[in-house]
């Protein structure tokens, strides 16, 4: 039995974005999704990810969370589960998502695949500002828990492995020893 949650933007903006002074109070649009993944701000609006009928659905929202568009026909983002003995599992979770000064949008996945031994990479998704995919880029081997933007407009990603990449999302290096602590944004190396 699917349960689809019907979420009400202006309670989320209140939990999640109270100090963002540029908040609607009367705003009542709605996104429908079954699981939210994430909320994050961008320049004249919202950018939201979930799931909704097991397909990963981006939505962009205005300033007074009224939707703008929102897509689900991404061909990476259609999850699977079939249980069972060598049975098959596809999952995607968008972990944070970025606004290019063009207006594009950078989506960092974690992809995790497999039946009976799971493998796990980074999907990285460019996607225009009206949500349309234009380039997509993969990372094997490793996992994505958090990602950050250097000052240099490239990112670090903190998983199985640290990665620091260009702004073209080329390897600039990779430190895959684990001897590193992530608390918020302060690291060690």
């Amino acid at each position: 039995m699917k349960f689809l949650y019907s979420f009400q933007f202006l309670f989320l903006a209140t939990l999640f974005l109270s100090s963002c002074t540029k908040i609607d109070l009367t705003a009542t649009a709605e996104v429908q999704l079954n699981t939210l993944l994430n909320i994050k701000e961008i320049n004249n609006g919202f950018i939201v990810s979930g799931i909704k009928d097991s397909r990963i659905t981006i939505s962009k929202l205005d300033v007074n969370f009224d939707p703008i568009w929102q897509k689900d026909n991404y061909e990476w983002g259609e999850l699977l589960s079939e249980g069972g003995w060598g049975g098959a599992f596809y999952s995607v979770e968008v972990v944070d998502i970025f606004q290019k000064e063009n207006g594009n949008l950078v989506c960092f996945c974690s992809v995790s695949e497999g039946g009976d031994v799971m493998w796990h990479s980074v999907l990285i998704v460019t996607l225009d500002k009206f949500g349309n995919e234009k380039t997509k880029t993969e990372l094997e081997h490793t996992s994505l828990l958090s990602v950050i933007r250097t000052n240099d407009d490239g990112y670090l990603l903190f998983g199985s492995k640290l990665i620091k990449l260009n702004s073209d999302f080329s390897k600039e290096w990779e430190n895959s020893d684990q001897n590193y602590v992530f608390l918020g944004h302060l690291f060690h190396l």
